[in-house]
């Protein structure tokens, strides 16, 4: 009976344990702490068209460029990039957004490593192609 009631206040015990140190771990997550804010620069082509060159890639042709260092990648939505881009030159119609998703060996192949860009999961991924080439990305307003 006594090695049943010590085996009872053991299992209490460790599951006691077990509950603080999920908690503690919960409240002192140091990641989340020391966590340094990210930045990233942002490129908006606008004003320009996708064509096909001579060698069927196809090219971003005339138009200018907006760009806006740090952006903050935590707070970033396509809210706040429909924003930025009515901003841009009073462009206040939407157009079809896309951005540049570069690969080995076809970094400027606009046919391989353009990606829609309509929504908070595209905006993430944006993020995470700027993370991995400088913490800069490029986006392209074309017409709808």
């Amino acid at each position: 009976m006594l090695l049943l009631y010590l085996v009872i206040l053991l299992f209490e015990f460790l599951l006691t344990f077990t509950y603080y140190v999920v908690v503690l771990n919960e409240f002192m997550n140091v990641d989340k702490l020391c966590r340094m804010k990210e930045y990233f620069t942002l490129i908006l082509h606008h004003g320009g068209v996708l064509e096909r060159d001579d060698n069927r890639r196809l090219k971003y042709i005339g138009g200018e460029t907006c760009v806006w260092d740090k952006i903050e990648s935590d707070d970033i939505n396509m809210f706040e990039i429909e924003s930025l881009v009515k901003h841009c030159k009073g462009h206040h119609i939407i157009a079809k957004l896309s951005y540049m998703k570069p690969y080995k060996g076809v970094k400027s192949d606009l046919n391989i490593c353009l990606y829609p860009l309509t929504t908070d999961n595209h905006v993430m991924d944006m993020v995470e192609v700027a993370r991995a080439n400088g913490n800069e990305v490029e986006i392209f307003r074309t017409p709808g």
